[in-house]
């Protein structure tokens, strides 16, 4: 599950804690393309353009963590 909050030009989002294995890390995903990769179960998305509509989704491999 994906948790936000809508700020004039950012969106923080955060998920639910899964223990990552050493080598992996949580995709994040802006309009369907990767903007970064983390290993912290936050993100904040700057910059964004007010009354927009974003695709967001947190990835780990394959699996969605949150969309």
């Amino acid at each position: 599950m994906l948790n936000y909050v809508i700020f004039d030009n950012q969106i923080k989002v955060w998920w639910d804690y899964i223990k990552l294995e050493k080598d992996k890390v949580y995709s994040v995903f802006l309009d369907g393309k990767k903007i970064d990769e983390i290993k912290a179960t936050n993100f904040s998305f700057k910059n964004l353009k007010p009354n927009t509509s974003y695709e967001i989704a947190i990835q780990i491999g394959d699996a969605i963590v949150g969309k």
